[in-house]
């Protein structure tokens, strides 16, 4: 996982080709994040919550809300 910034926008993506698009529209990589665990799950979007989940393979997200959505990833990085 790669954790990027541009001005006030952060932005977490978790493979080269999505970190290296973000470079190339000016973003700086702020530090890789190698435990899963470290992320702050609490402090992203909806959005990008369940842009995660389904990178994951968690089936029922769509209507999940923000706290779900929390538990869940929290659940999926600890089975790992």
């Amino acid at each position: 996982m790669h954790k990027l910034q541009k001005l006030n926008v952060i932005k977490i993506v978790d493979n080269e080709n999505s970190k290296d698009k973000l470079i190339t529209q000016g973003y700086k990589v702020v530090n890789e994040i190698n435990d899963v665990q470290s992320i702050d799950y609490s402090a992203l979007t909806v959005d990008k919550l369940k842009e995660i989940t389904k990178e994951k393979g968690l089936e029922g997200y769509s209507n999940m809300k923000k706290e779900e959505l929390v538990a869940a990833l929290k659940e999926l990085d600890n089975v790992k």
